[in-house]
């Protein structure tokens, strides 16, 4: 497996290198240059048709791969003759699908192929723009009948149903499309980005070549491999710590003990203690001063000493009217008896400071 994806690596390079050669060579003679102007960077003439060297190397290792799948003996899983082994049933899968494979490749040269006649004479927008749509549509539709998964290999949002999900899969597949083609005002810009692309295409390819590697053929190696570099090993199966570290610094750092500080600062601090269990002078334990202390002083102040003194007052008098109102009963007779009494009385005052 691996080396035939060498091999198919090697086959896009040279047919990318020997495609880029070519167009640069005949792009003046095909009326592929691009000239400068006030709107480009570039100050020299540029070929338009590097797009050649791309297409063809992303698709002549996948015609060469498809070609040979028919060469390829199931029974035995041999693929080229003898000489790459390979699992029979990924030779099936790859059968089954080598006609939606070759639908994807010739909707992809015709648009490649728009491409150039647009570089060659420019286009108006709107014939342009309509053929990448019919084009696109041409491939979302063909994939509904050479799909082996029965429908939708080249359609998105497929929970939608078929007439939403094949609209946004055309509209998806041409705003792509053109995407690459508005980066390629800057000379170098659009291979650069899809140079990006295919780089991390290719670590990709190497992570699943190297686990194939590693967990189908020399299923041992996995084991040595962590025993004899046990640190790494364990840095790389917790992934790096992230999770732990984490969970110390903000689940159990900032968010539960800030969590904890907080509560004590609006426990202790703000609510202040209730006079009981906790003290404090804040909110509660305020309260609990203004209401022992203050309060219960106030109440006892105008309880015992302002009340106290007028009712106090009111009771002597009070209690004083009923000698008094036994002695003023309306009889004219004790009336006289009670001036009689006082008069003896102050005759026997007065005649001691006489005497």
């Amino acid at each position: 497996m691996i080396l035939g994806g060498a091999v198919l690596f090697v086959i896009a390079f040279l047919t990318s290198l020997v495609g880029t050669f070519l167009a640069r060579r005949y792009a003046r003679r095909l009326g592929l240059m691009d000239d400068p102007g006030h709107r480009k960077v570039h100050t020299v003439a540029t070929p338009r048709n590097g797009g050649i060297g791309i297409f063809w190397g992303f698709a002549v290792p996948l015609l060469f791969g498809l070609l040979n799948l028919y060469f390829t003996v199931e029974e035995r899983g041999e693929l080229f003759g003898s000489h790459l082994k390979i699992d029979q049933r990924l030779i099936q899968g790859m059968k089954a699908h080598a006609l939606l494979l070759g639908v994807f490749l010739a909707a992809a040269f015709l648009i490649h192929l728009l491409g150039l006649l647009d570089d060659r004479k420019a286009m108006a927008p709107w014939p342009k723009l309509l053929a990448q749509l019919a084009i696109a549509a041409a491939l979302v539709i063909a994939g509904e009948f050479v799909d082996p998964l029965k429908g939708g290999a080249f359609r998105i949002l497929t929970s939608l149903g078929f007439v939403p999900s094949a609209l946004i899969s055309i509209f998806w597949i041409v705003a792509l499309t053109n995407a690459f083609n508005f980066l390629d005002n800057m000379d170098g810009l659009s291979a650069g980005v899809a140079f990006i692309c295919a780089f991390t295409f290719l670590i990709a390819a190497l992570g699943i070549a190297l686990a194939w590697l590693l967990f189908r053929r020399h299923p041992e190696l996995p084991g040595r491999i962590a025993s004899s570099i046990a640190p790494v090993y364990r840095l790389l199966l917790n992934k790096y710590y992230v999770d732990e570290i984490y969970g110390a610094l903000f689940v159990r750092g900032l968010t539960l003990g800030g969590g904890k500080s907080l509560y004590a600062v609006d426990r202790y601090l703000i609510d202040g203690g209730d006079g009981e269990v906790r003290f404090g002078l804040g909110v509660n334990g305020l309260g609990w001063l203004v209401r022992e202390g203050v309060a219960k002083t106030s109440d006892f102040f105008d309880r015992w000493i302002v009340d106290g003194i007028v009712n106090g007052v009111a009771a002597v008098f009070d209690n004083l009217s009923y000698l008094f109102r036994s002695l003023q009963n309306g009889l004219v007779q004790h009336y006289a008896l009670s001036m009689l009494i006082i008069i003896l009385f102050m005759i026997g005052i007065g005649s001691r400071f006489i005497l």
